[in-house]
């Protein structure tokens, strides 16, 4: 099966600039919006969902 364009422009995450909320212990909201990662699912047009495997270790933590 081929990929579409959407699928090949999708980058890895650079994950020291990784932030999110956990939702779940599957799921977490992406609050970079990084919409481009590809983990990033687009959850309407001003959320990104983030399903990266380490997801609850992008945990925002206080300045």
């Amino acid at each position: 099966m081929q990929k579409c364009d959407s699928e090949l422009l999708k980058i890895e995450p650079d994950t020291s600039y990784c932030v999110a909320e956990r939702i779940t212990e599957e799921l977490s909201r992406c609050t970079r919006n990084n919409n481009l990662c590809k983990y990033g699912l687009p959850a309407g047009t001003t959320s990104t969902y983030c399903l990266h495997e380490d997801h609850l270790k992008f945990r925002k933590t206080s300045c």
